[in-house]
C-alpha cells in the first residue's frame, strides 16, 4: 500500500527562547525550524518570524492558553521566501504557548508510520506532533489598557489619580493634564513611571483647577495603550476669615477674603466649636459674595463660623474651613431688687446675663437718667451686683444696668426705681422745758423723707434699760419725757425711720431735770437774836435758795433772805429780835433750774433773860419765886441751887419747866 507521508517539524517558544525537540518521524528526515522570534506584541497580536526548515513544504502555526486546545491560527503559509505570521485576535496580558509545524510530502513503503504510499500525517492530537520532532514556546502580549478611577483626596495642589489594575502589569504610566487631548502636560507628568501601585498622588498644582490623567499598563511585552482620560479638581484655597463684625443681640456679619477661582462660598454657623451641630439655615449654606448677615440669633452666645470656596465649574468638594468665633451682644439684664439699703449707701442688684463679661450701671436722682449721680456714669462692674455709696439719706434714687461683652453693649435695662435710702440721722437739740419729773427732747428735721421716729431715754449714756414707754415711732420734732424724777441726769437719743429702715442713733443730749422739793428740818444754834435753818440735801441739786419771813404765808421777807443763794444745807439766820417767831423755806437748784419750795419751818429766837423778883411767902420748907414776864416767852425753866454759882441744884429744881 501506497501512504503520501508528511513529515513535520515542531518548534515551541517561550519568552526565554528555550526549545523542546521531539524525536524524529521514523524514517523521515528531521524537520529544524530556526531563529524563531516574537514581535511586534500588542494586546491582541503576537508578530512571528522564523528561518525556513529543509524538506518543508509548508508551514501552520497553532496557539493555546496554558494547556487548553490547540488553535490554528487561521491561514496556511506556503513554504519559501514568506516565514512570517501575524496571530490576531488574542487577549491582552495573557501568556500563548505557540507551535509553527513544518512538512513535505515523501513516498515510503511503510513510511514511518508503518504503511506505505504517500499521505498527510494529522496534526492533533498534540501527543501526535510532539511525536513529530517540534518546538514549542510561550508569548506574553502587552497589557490591556487599565481603566480609571475617580480622583481621591483633592486638595489646594494636589488630587489622588487611581486606577483599577490590569493582569500581568508590572508598572504603569502617568500622564496628566490640562488639557482633555494631553496636548501639554504638567511638569513631571509625562509618562510617569509610578511603580506597581493602583493610585499616585499628583502634587504641585495650581488651586480650583481642572486636570485630567491617564495611565497605561507595562509588563515584559511593552506597554498598553492610553486609558480613557479621567477629569480631577483641586479645590479652592481656603478662604481668610475676617473678624465678625456689626454684632447684635441676634445677629452679626461673617465676611471673609475673595478666593480665586472661587464662584461661591458655603458657609457653617454653629454654638460648637467642632460644628457638631449648626444654626438653623447655616449648615453649607451657599453664598454669592464675601459677606452673609447671620440672623436668628440667642444674645450673649458664643458661635463658630467656618467658611468654604465653591467652585461652581463642577468642583464637588470645596475647600478645607478655617473658623472663627464671635459673641452676639448681651441681651438688656433684668434688675432685681436693692439691698444693703443704708443711709448713704445701697446695693444695686440684677440677675447675670448670658455671654456678659461685664456690667455697666447708672445711677440718677430722676427716671430719666437726664443727671447721673457722681460717678456713677456707665460704672464698670464685673459681677451681678455694686454698692453705691456716697448718696443721701432719705433720697429716692433710681438705677439701669447695660450687659457688656466684647462685641458690645445691650440695651439698658428697665429702670429699678424708687429705691429709697434709710433717712439721714436726725439732730438731736438741747431738750427744754426741765421740770423735777419731765421735761421737752428735742430734735431737728434735717433729714429727708422720714415718717416717723424712735426715741430712746436712759439715766446712763450707755443706754442700759432705756425706760419704758418709749417704743412707740412718732412724728414730730419733739416730746414730752414725763414720770422722771427729780435732780436726775438722763440721756436721749433717736433715729428717724422710713419705709427702707432705721437711721442710725443721733448724737446723746445730757439733760437733768430740776430738783425735787427739798425737806426742811429742825433749826438749830438758837441765840437771842439768831438760829440756823437746816433741810436736806436734794439729789442732783447744785446749789439752794432761802426765804426768811416773819409771816408763814411768806408774804414778806427779812431783808437779805429772799432768794438767798446757799451752797450746803445750813444757813445761819442772823439779825433777829430776841424771842421772835420766824419761818424758813428753801429751794434746791441746777443748771435745769430751781424746784419748788420747801414747805416753811418754824423757828423762834431766845428771848431775854427773865428778871428775878424777890422772893415771898417764905416758910420753914419752901418760898415763892418771882420774875417778870418776858415777851415771847411761852414757858420758863427754873433752877434753885444753895450756891449763888450755881454749882449744884436743890433736888428737882434744875430746868425745871414752870
Amino acid at each position: 500500500m501506497k501512504y503520501m507521508i508528511k513529515s513535520l517539524a515542531f518548534v515551541a517558544f517561550f519568552v526565554s527562547i528555550s526549545i523542546q525537540v521531539l524525536a524524529s518521524c521514523p524514517g523521515l528526515g528531521a524537520f529544524s525550524i530556526n531563529s524563531i522570534s516574537a514581535s511586534n506584541i500588542t494586546e491582541s497580536t503576537i508578530y512571528l518570524t522564523w528561518t525556513s526548515s529543509a524538506n518543508a513544504d509548508n508551514y501552520k502555526v497553532f496557539y493555546r492558553i496554558g494547556t487548553g486546545d490547540w488553535v490554528q491560527s487561521p491561514g496556511t503559509i506556503v513554504a519559501g521566501s514568506t516565514r512570517e505570521h501575524t496571530i490576531s485576535g488574542l487577549f491582552g496580558g495573557v501568556t500563548y504557548g505557540i507551535i509553527v509545524t513544518a512538512f513535505d510530502f515523501c513516498e515510503d513503503g511503510d513510511g514511518g508510520g508503518g504503511g506505505g504510499g504517500g499521505g498527510e500525517i494529522p496534526f492533533a492530537p498534540l501527543s501526535l506532533i510532539r511525536d513529530r520532532s517540534t518546538s514549542v514556546r510561550t508569548v506574553l502580549t502587552e497589557p490591556v489598557k487599565p481603566s480609571t478611577r475617580s480622583a481621591d483626596d483633592q486638595a489646594v495642589s494636589s488630587f489622588l489619580a487611581r486606577w483599577h489594575s490590569t493582569n500581568t502589569a508590572t508598572s504603569y504610566r502617568l500622564d496628566v493634564s490640562t488639557s482633555s487631548s494631553f496636548s501639554s502636560f504638567v511638569s513631571g507628568y509625562n509618562n510617569k513611571n509610578v511603580g506597581s501601585v493602583t493610585e499616585a498622588s499628583v502634587t504641585g498644582l495650581q488651586s480650583a483647577t481642572k486636570y485630567y490623567y491617564r495611565i497605561r499598563a507595562v509588563n515584559g511585552s511593552g506597554t498598553s495603550v492610553s486609558s480613557n482620560g479621567r477629569n480631577a479638581y483641586t479645590i479652592p484655597n481656603t478662604p481668610s476669615l475676617n473678624n465678625a463684625s456689626n454684632q447684635e443681640q441676634n445677629s452679626f456679619e461673617a465676611s471673609w477674603g475673595a478666593v480665586t477661582r472661587a464662584d461661591s462660598y458655603r458657609l457653617d454657623v454653629s454654638t460648637s466649636s467642632s460644628f457638631s451641630s449648626y444654626v438653623s439655615g447655616y449648615n453649607n449654606r451657599s453664598v454669592l459674595g464675601t459677606s452673609q448677615t447671620v440672623t436668628g440669633l440667642n444674645p450673649g452666645t458664643t458661635y463658630y463660623f467656618r467658611v468654604r470656596a465653591y467652585d461652581t465649574s463642577g468642583t464637588t468638594t470645596s475647600s478645607s474651613s478655617a473658623s472663627k468665633s464671635t459673641i452676639t451682644i448681651p441681651d438688656e439684664p433684668n434688675t432685681s431688687a436693692p439691698s444693703h439699703l443704708n443711709q448713704t449707701s445701697f446695693r444695686a442688684n440684677w440677675v447675670a446675663e448670658t455671654g456678659a463679661s461685664s456690667y455697666r450701671l447708672d445711677v440718677s436722682e430722676v427716671s430719666d437718667f437726664s443727671s447721673v449721680v457722681d460717678g456713677y456714669d456707665n460704672k464698670f462692674s464685673s459681677g451681678t451686683s455694686e454698692t453705691v455709696i456716697g448718696l443721701d439719706g432719705g433720697k429716692t434714687y433710681y438705677y439701669r444696668v447695660q450687659a457688656v461683652n466684647s462685641s458690645g453693649f445691650s440695651d439698658p435695662s428697665p429702670v429699678h426705681g424708687t429705691v429709697l435710702l434709710k433717712p439721714a440721722n436726725p439732730s438731736a437739740e438741747s431738750a427744754s422745758n426741765p421740770e423735777p419729773h419731765q421735761f421737752t427732747a428735742n430734735w431737728q428735721d434735717n433729714t429727708i423723707s422720714p415718717d416717723s421716729y424712735l426715741v430712746e431715754i436712759a439715766d446712763n449714756d450707755d443706754f442700759i434699760n432705756p425706760l419704758a414707754g418709749y417704743d412707740d415711732p412718732i412724728t414730730g420734732t419733739s416730746i414730752d419725757i414725763i414720770g422722771l424724777d427729780g435732780g436726775t441726769t438722763y440721756y436721749y437719743r433717736l433715729k428717724a425711720i422710713n419705709n427702707s429702715g432705721e437711721s442710725n442713733y443721733s448724737n446723746v443730749i445730757e439733760i437733768i431735770t430740776v430738783p425735787g422739793q427739798p425737806q426742811t428740818t429742825t433749826p438749830s444754834d438758837f441765840s437771842e437774836t439768831s438760829f440756823s435753818a437746816n433741810w436736806e440735801a436734794e439729789g442732783g441739786s447744785s446749789a439752794y435758795y432761802l426765804d426768811v419771813s416773819e409771816s408763814d404765808d411768806f408774804s414778806s421777807f427779812l431783808p437779805g433772805y429772799n432768794n438767798l443763794f446757799v451752797n450746803g444745807t445750813t444757813q445761819e439766820i442772823s439779825d433777829l429780835a430776841r424771842g421772835s417767831s420766824y419761818y424758813y423755806r428753801v429751794k434746791a437748784a441746777n443748771s435745769s433750774g430751781i424746784s419748788i419750795s420747801s414747805t416753811g419751818e418754824p423757828a423762834l429766837t431766845i428771848s431775854q433773860a427773865p428778871t428775878p423778883q424777890s422772893a415771898t411767902d417764905y416758910t420753914q420748907a419752901e418760898f415763892v419765886t418771882h420774875w417778870e414776864a418776858v415777851s415771847g416767852a411761852d414757858s420758863y425753866l427754873l433752877d434753885v441751887s444753895e450756891s449763888d454759882n450755881f454749882s449744884s441744884f436743890v433736888s428737882g429744881y434744875q430746868n425745871l419747866a414752870v
